[in-house]
């Protein structure tokens, strides 16, 4: 019995997705992305994700965004401020993860939709956020608006 209990101690000590022993993180959202607004996002009507990677919040999916910048970040990520026209300025990110998947750079002033989950950001330092501490973050699609997409 006591050599049980050594094994599946190891086994939770050895397992990368734990932390010391800590419940594992939330999934990566699967739901199909739901249409919305930027409004709806700052308005907090969907679940946040607990962390930048996506975990435990839901797929959005906004349409009729321009991009007012582009910016790589020091942690890999790419800023991509956005406008509705309604919202000053709203910061979406691509992550290195999505990155890797092909995702490119929008370029600035075009007009796109992003797929991607809400993520309320309270360590945030950039001048940007004085709108609103919501993003969306991080960005696992985005496409030329008015183009056919299938968010899921």
């Amino acid at each position: 019995m006591l050599a049980i209990v050594v094994c599946c101690l190891l086994v939770v000590s050895c397992d990368p997705d734990t932390d010391s022993g800590l419940a594992r993180k939330p999934p990566l959202p699967r739901n199909k992305p739901i249409e919305t607004t930027l409004q709806e996002i700052i308005a907090g009507r969907f679940r946040g994700a607990v962390d930048k990677e996506g975990h435990g919040g839901v797929l959005v999916h906004v349409r009729n965004l321009t991009v007012i910048a582009v910016a790589p970040q020091e942690d890999g990520d790419w800023h991509v401020d956005v406008t509705d026209g309604s919202v000053p300025a709203f910061i979406t990110e691509v992550i290195p993860r999505d990155q890797a998947r092909g995702l490119e750079q929008p370029p600035l002033g075009s007009r796109i939709q992003e797929t991607g989950t809400p993520y309320f950001d309270t360590h945030a330092n950039d001048p940007l956020h004085e709108y609103t501490q919501w993003e969306i973050h991080p960005v696992t699609d985005w496409r030329p608006d008015g183009s056919s997409i299938d968010p899921a």
